[in-house]
């Protein structure tokens, strides 16, 4: 079956399990010749693709579980001959394990490392036509991207101090992943670089003391960014 579509628009599927992720990317495409869908998971990935074929796929690599180049693979072999095959742009916190082959085979277009502005992503998708200023839809709701950001900290402190005192090191680097792309959208780069260092230790395995010395930093600024933000609302 062949959907119709209007001519000129551009059909958006966005693919990330991070919340604050898909809020900065929806905020940066909207656009009155763009509609957009979201999904969460792999599975929703598929099914969207499936059922809604569309134009554009942004898609992280990361994806509670499951690696995003494995749902690129899937998307493209079940890809209908009928329908014009979509753009595929990966906007990712970490693009290692991304060769050329990998790209060349799989066709995609373009690989974007978080934190990715809204003009550029405007530009990658080909919104180039905003009359608005520069930074418009960027600072849109950067107070609101701030309060998602405190908010998912809030949440993940406990999980992830849970983690590291049990060594669960890939369920640590998945919250970590997780904090480091909503740092780098909201400018934090201090807390950002602590926690790529906190990464990195976990990653590689580190001596304890250099993991522990890498966690209270990330602890300390933690706690320094939600009193902060507590002190400015009273």
């Amino acid at each position: 079956m062949t959907l119709e579509r209007i001519q000129g628009d551009h059909r958006i599927l966005i693919v990330d399990d991070h919340r604050l992720s898909i809020r900065h990317t929806l905020n940066a495409l909207k656009h009155p010749r763009t509609e957009i869908r979201t999904a969460q998971s792999a599975t929703g990935a598929l099914s969207q693709s499936a059922l809604w074929f569309p134009d554009v796929i942004c898609i992280d690599l990361h994806l509670g579980g499951h690696e995003g180049i494995e749902v690129i693979k899937k998307i493209r072999s079940e890809w209908p001959e009928t329908q014009p095959e979509p753009r595929i742009i990966v906007i990712t916190g970490d693009n290692a394990g991304l060769s050329p082959e990998i790209l060349e085979n799989l066709r995609i277009e373009k690989v974007l490392v978080k934190p990715v502005s809204g003009r550029q992503l405007r530009h990658f998708i080909g919104l180039t036509e905003y009359s608005d200023p520069e930074n418009a839809h960027d600072s849109l709701s950067e107070m609101e991207m701030r309060n998602l950001f405190l908010e998912e900290l809030g949440q993940q402190l406990p999980e992830l101090d849970r983690c590291m005192a049990q060594l669960q090191l890939v369920d640590t680097a998945a919250i970590l992943h997780q904090l480091i792309a909503s740092a780098a959208i909201c400018g934090e780069s201090s807390f950002e670089a602590e926690l790529r260092l906190l990464d990195t230790r976990c990653r590689k395995r580190g001596a304890f003391d250099e993991i522990a010395f890498a966690y209270r930093a990330v602890l300390e600024s933690a706690q320094q960014l939600i009193s902060q933000t507590g002190a400015a609302r009273s």
